[in-house]
């Protein structure tokens, strides 16, 4: 079947790519309701968050590896449908959509159903993994073996593909944002600061280090003193910022390793040519790469734009290639035969 359409709405960005125009749509992937109504989307929502008012409230549609809300996935399915152009009898959206790794089968059908309650003519899925995968140009069909780690900003997943199969998964239901709470933590409790989720973000983006950190780097950051009662500015070192990042760093190697442990010999000679490929906004953290290739004794490379790796398997899974198509096929009379 020749789909028209890939979402990719992760718990913190949503992404949409039609065939033959490319990506269309990036954006945050919150929800601003007043009451049961969504009223704004994306990064003007995210404008929103922490400022709302008495009524109103701001939601993300998957978190950690799940549905989240379903009124806000339900909200975001139809916006998106509406505005990737397809609509009516003669032209209605076929939807390739990506979810996460592991998740239940029970929320998989329910997805491909909000879809189809949403407007779309059909709809199949793709793990994102295997979506990040195909965009990070890693060679899933092949026989060898390949590692693949999706860091993501609630759900980071280490998997093992050949021949288009997921061999072996392992899954951590947290991810960036995890990071950006023990920032808040660490604040809140060594300087009386209390910030928002979106000044942590923007402190870990500044000073995050998955290698040993500068002292004297240094970012001036404003909160409100819990001892004073109003705002200050204070100074947050980049050590300080590497312990608070460095449990999902400990976390996102102990499941490689588990992955690795659980491979058979065979793959042993491909990993250690083919490596590990790393997508997701967590790809970023500086020096992540190194510290991955030292514990795994593997090589290590991030993907292109890593962020963008599953929306870019999604447009290539969107134009077609037997290989993949097959590859996607396979993947959906699973779903239809349990569905049955």
């Amino acid at each position: 079947m020749q789909w028209n359409i890939g979402i990719d709405l992760g718990s913190r960005t949503a992404r949409m790519t039609v065939r033959g125009r490319g990506s269309l749509l990036r954006q945050s992937s919150c929800v601003a309701f007043r009451g049961d109504t969504a009223y704004e989307f994306g990064d003007a929502a995210l404008e929103i968050q922490g400022r709302e008012l008495k009524g109103t409230r701001t939601v993300y549609p998957m978190d950690g590896g799940q549905i989240a809300d379903e009124a806000a996935l339900s909200a975001w399915l139809g916006r998106m449908l509406r505005e990737s152009g397809f609509g009516g009898l003669a032209n209605r959206a076929r939807v390739l959509l990506s979810c996460p790794a592991l998740l239940p089968f029970s929320q998989k059908q329910h997805l491909a159903a909000l879809t189809m309650q949403a407007g779309a003519a059909n709809c199949a899925l793709l793990r994102a993994d295997t979506a990040a995968a195909i965009g990070a140009g890693v060679p899933v069909l092949s026989p060898k073996g390949h590692l693949v780690a999706d860091i993501g900003a609630s759900h980071m997943s280490v998997t093992l593909f050949s021949l288009g199969r997921a061999m072996i998964c392992e899954a951590v239901p947290w991810g960036l944002t995890q990071a950006d709470a023990e920032i808040r933590r660490m604040l809140l409790n060594e300087a009386g600061l209390r910030v928002g989720m979106k000044t942590a973000e923007n402190v870990r983006l500044a000073l995050a280090s998955a290698v040993g950190a500068n002292e004297d780097l240094k970012e001036n950051i404003a909160g409100l003193s819990l001892s004073a009662g109003f705002p200050r500015v204070h100074s947050v070192s980049a050590s300080d910022v590497h312990k608070a990042v460095m449990p999902l760093i400990d976390q996102l190697i102990r499941t490689a390793e588990s992955v690795l442990w659980q491979a058979p010999d065979e793959f042993a000679a491909d990993l250690s040519d083919t490596g590990v490929v790393l997508t997701g906004g967590g790809a970023n953290l500086f020096g992540l790469e190194k510290q991955i290739a030292e514990h795994l004794n593997l090589p290590c490379r991030i993907a292109e734009d890593p962020g963008q790796a599953a929306l870019r398997g999604l447009n290539r899974a969107l134009d077609g290639g037997e290989s993949i198509e097959a590859m996607m096929e396979a993947q959906q009379s699973i779903l239809e035969r349990r569905r049955s």
